[in-house]
């Protein structure tokens, strides 16, 4: 079995576990006999399975943004968004700081040597973005290979 093979069969059981245990854990909610949950006596309610709490662990700022863009946080919190910094208005339409979102191709000579961040001559504003990829993500088993990643983000 290759690498990508584990990888991917690896990713499979992640993505059902995490399914699992939401779905499980989200069902107790609608028991009768449900007790609202506080801090100091989460460990002493009943669950169906030993699972108690899930974290999710997003990791790569794309990923966060695609999950919390417009996310308003309750009156007294803050979050570092794509709202919160003006970027997109809470419908998903550009707001005012629109132009921060702007995304650059480097330009030749292209840099050979190692770089953290281009210079203003070194980058330009992209005409047209490139067309998105999956960066190594699963496609959705009932969608043939080569469906357009537009569908997907729909």
């Amino acid at each position: 079995m290759s690498s990508h093979s584990n990888l991917k069969s690896w990713q499979h059981f992640a993505l059902l576990a995490s399914l699992f245990a939401l779905l499980t854990n989200n069902f107790n909610a609608f028991a009768e006999d449900h007790k609202p949950v506080h801090k100091d006596n989460a460990s002493e309610i009943k669950t169906e399975s030993p699972i108690k709490h899930v974290i999710v662990l997003i990791g790569e700022n794309r990923t966060f943004d695609h999950v919390f863009a417009t996310y308003a946080p309750k009156r007294g919190e803050t979050i570092s968004n794509l709202l919160s910094k003006g970027i997109i208005n809470a419908d998903g339409t550009p707001g005012p700081n629109f132009s921060l979102a702007q995304q650059f191709e480097a330009t030749k000579p292209f840099q050979t040597d190692y770089f953290v961040s281009l210079a203003a001559d070194q980058k330009k504003p992209y005409k047209i973005l490139p067309e998105p990829t999956l960066n190594f993500a699963l496609l959705t088993p009932h969608l043939p290979p080569g469906t357009p990643t537009s569908i997907l983000a729909g």
